[in-house]
């Protein structure tokens, strides 16, 4: 075997190994994830329909999360956990039915009917960017339930103005986008933020906070495996292009919180929303991002316990 044949022959062999064994650990990760996802989580059967929760944080004031556009209950309240928060995987996500409401004033049928379950009498609602929708259909549905409402980043109007790409990533297969996010890994968590956050101001306050960073890089793969969110991702589309919602009827203590660099969801949707609605108030949190959780969290947070801590009193 002269020199080219054999280079050739360890080539292929070499590339023949490392492909089994990254095929291998390609399927070992997703077990494994699909594994955590269902051992965290809970499924209750409504009298709405089936949804699947988590209950997390302390014994302190209880907030419904209602995750963004992808997500599911995975998808960690970022600010603090003094509060009782219950996660849920909003319908078509993970292990929650799109069946289980389709419209957002459906999914906001099956919110009160689990709080019913859990015999919870009233919660505030945050509803999160894709979220949005839903919380404030229960915010307008179930007033005596809600303490306020926190829309955050959120849709509140029709979503013509998505980020290029977005319908596209459905169409990833998991395989697809494990090996972006795995190169992206490998490149490091510099790599990571610039992708998603185009100001290197907020980049900068990310990478200099090693809490945030690990925050970051898990929120980076909160979208995956993406065919457990595939029904939920293409639904949320095809509701919010021609979404109207009566947010003049809000009759709950209601701020909105956005920022003004926001090119995922424009900061005109919460101007849409303290435009319309009585006493509520608009937080514009200067040169922030869809992302600003990450980089403005002591900002918002302080926004938010002020906000929550006002309506308590005004409650008692």
């Amino acid at each position: 075997m002269n020199l080219f044949k054999k280079i050739i022959f360890w080539f292929f062999l070499i590339s023949l190994t490392f492909f089994f064994i990254s095929t291998g650990y390609y399927f070992y990760h997703k077990s494994a994830v699909i594994s955590e996802l269902k051992a965290q989580s809970k499924i209750i059967e409504t009298s709405y329909g089936e949804i699947e929760y988590k209950i997390s944080g302390k014994n302190g004031p209880i907030i419904l999360y209602v995750h963004g556009t992808p997500g599911g209950y995975d998808r960690n309240f970022p600010f603090g956990d003094e509060y009782k928060i219950i996660n849920i995987s909003r319908p078509g996500y993970l292990r929650t039915p799109l069946s289980s409401g389709i419209k957002p004033k459906d999914q906001a049928k099956l919110y009160k009917a689990l709080l019913d379950s859990l015999e919870i009498e009233s919660v505030f609602v945050f509803g999160s960017s894709g979220g949005g929708p839903s919380a404030i259909e229960f915010a307008i549905l179930y007033p005596e339930m809600t303490n306020g409402l926190i829309s955050y980043e959120a849709i509140t109007k029709s979503w013509v103005n998505r980020p290029d790409g977005a319908e596209s990533l459905s169409e990833q297969s998991d395989l697809q986008l494990w090996c972006i996010f795995k190169i992206a890994e490998l490149m490091g968590i510099e790599t990571m933020v610039s992708f998603l956050m185009p100001n290197p101001l907020n980049q900068e306050k990310v990478l200099a906070n090693k809490t945030q960073s690990n925050k970051f890089k898990d929120n980076f793969w909160s979208v995956w495996p993406m065919s457990l969110r595939k029904e939920g991702y293409e639904n949320d589309f095809k509701n919010y292009l021609n979404l109207s919602l009566s947010l003049e009827k809000i009759s709950v203590p209601t701020i909105a919180i956005h920022g003004d660099e926001d090119i995922n969801v424009n900061i005109s949707h919460s101007k849409e929303l303290s435009l319309k609605v009585k006493n509520s108030k608009i937080y514009v949190i200067e040169g922030a991002d869809h992302f600003m959780h990450f980089s403005h969290n002591k900002e918002i947070k302080e926004i938010l316990d002020t906000f929550i801590t006002d309506n308590l009193k005004s409650l008692y």
